[in-house]
């Protein structure tokens, strides 16, 4: 059996965090709110991740934008380097 360590985090009651795992599963801890209370924009937009991390399309098109922000910036160190 692998041994598996964990670490540990602490949220803040109003934190809000997803977490991928290895494996593919995801997990959300999003704060407790009250029916009156406005959800806040941090949270609906780590919600927002969550529900679209299953969506393959989304998925690619994220990946790819960053991609090529990784290319835009490795160009642009090249650039400094050779100036």
């Amino acid at each position: 059996m692998e041994n598996k360590e964990k670490d540990i985090i602490e949220l803040e009651k109003t934190d809000v965090a997803f977490v991928l795992t290895k494996e593919g599963e995801i997990s959300m801890h999003i704060p407790e709110l009250g029916d009156e209370d406005n959800v806040p924009e941090y949270v609906l937009y780590v919600t927002a991740l969550g529900v679209f991390s299953k969506d393959e399309d989304f998925v690619e098109y994220v990946l790819d934008k960053f991609y090529g922000k990784l290319d835009e910036l490795d160009e642009d160190e090249n650039t400094e380097t050779n100036s």
